[in-house]
């Protein structure tokens, strides 16, 4: 299955709070396999990455927290 235009477009609006620009072809989703593939590019982009610079701190952190300490 290959997301739709409407994948794409709400995959803009919900991880970087925006729509895509003009320049972007929504006929471009079909070359995502999967809602992961696009949440992957979305989240791994230069602009969400500046724009989330504390959640990302944070989601580390907490990722952290979880792992089990060596030797223990």
């Amino acid at each position: 299955m290959s997301l739709t235009k409407d994948h794409l477009l709400w995959g803009y609006r919900l991880i970087l709070d925006r729509d895509p620009e003009k320049e972007v072809n929504l006929d471009s989703a079909s070359r995502f396999v999967e809602p992961r593939s696009l949440r992957e590019q979305l989240m791994l982009s230069p602009e969400f990455v500046q724009n989330n610079e504390k959640l990302i701190l944070d989601l580390h952190s907490k990722l952290q927290a979880l792992k089990p300490r060596a030797g223990g």
